[in-house]
């Protein structure tokens, strides 16, 4: 068996594996803008684009996860009509990141048994949400309370709209969503999930790996703090320092002042 033989055995064997699982080949027909994301000195946020082709009866859902961290929160608790920090829990199985897009409620898109498999709402999210520890009568709240902070600093979001679909063809049709990253983001691997609906059933699914990470300057400090904390102390003396003598020097030459110390 010569090398173009043995390439399309292993393509058509590729190809029944995956319609016994109930998965249609998808290659080529997502993408996603940027594959990586460069946090560098000027990093200012960025912007990312999915697109791709789904079938003419069907809509999409998109979805962009971190890996599930271990956090700690700081529990509420309203004293004489004012909330306040009251202690701190132990959050766990919630992801670091999850943003989901869809063309409408995503319980009337698919079947809910399948939103909770596959976590694509915010129902499914809370559920995951283990916290420690608590009363029996206050994880709910908490959950909601965990849900909120996660949604205030953008690092969780539930969006039924944003995904752009176009006019069938015979190829299909054409979508894209596009969306600012979350500036909270850590460096680390992401997820991002296209899942093709037709008929309240998941027909596809594509996954797509999105990596962030620092590069130049601000990778030199991360890995200074975590490897050279002693050093790291000195640096951050130092951009301290520096950064006050750029803030003198602007002020000087664009008002004519200068900071004057105070003994």
């Amino acid at each position: 068996m010569n090398a173009l033989e043995l390439g399309l055995v292993l393509s058509i064997s590729s190809a029944v594996a995956m319609s016994a699982a109930g998965i249609e080949p998808v290659a080529g027909r997502m993408r996603i803008t940027p594959a990586v994301i460069q946090k560098g000195f000027f990093y200012n946020g960025a912007v990312v684009k999915v697109e791709g082709s789904i079938g003419n009866g069907a809509t999409a859902i998109v979805t962009v996860t971190g890996s599930d961290i271990e956090e700690r929160f700081n529990r509420k608790r309203r004293v004489a009509g004012v909330w306040v920090n009251a202690s701190k829990v132990r959050v766990f199985g919630a992801p670091s990141l999850f943003l989901a897009f869809s063309s409408g409620p995503v319980r009337n898109l698919v079947d809910p048994h399948a939103v909770e498999t596959r976590t694509l709402d915010r129902l499914a999210v809370v559920r995951q949400i283990c916290i420690e520890p608590h009363a029996p009568s206050d994880l709910e709240t908490l959950q909601n309370q965990f849900l909120a902070f996660k949604r205030d600093s953008g690092s969780y979001l539930f969006s039924e709209s944003g995904i752009v679909i176009g006019a069938p063809s015979e190829n299909g049709k054409p979508f894209s969503l596009t969306f600012e990253w979350p500036r909270a983001a850590a460096s680390s691997n992401y997820e991002v999930h296209v899942y093709e609906v037709e008929g309240g059933v998941i027909s596809r699914e594509v996954e797509m790996p999105l990596q962030v990470r620092r590069v130049g300057f601000p990778e030199w400090i991360a890995l200074l703090a975590t490897r050279q904390p002693a050093l790291y102390g000195i640096a951050a003396v130092l951009i301290a320092a520096f950064a006050g003598l750029g803030i003198d020097y602007l002020g000087t030459t664009l008002f004519g002042t200068k900071r004057v110390a105070h003994g």
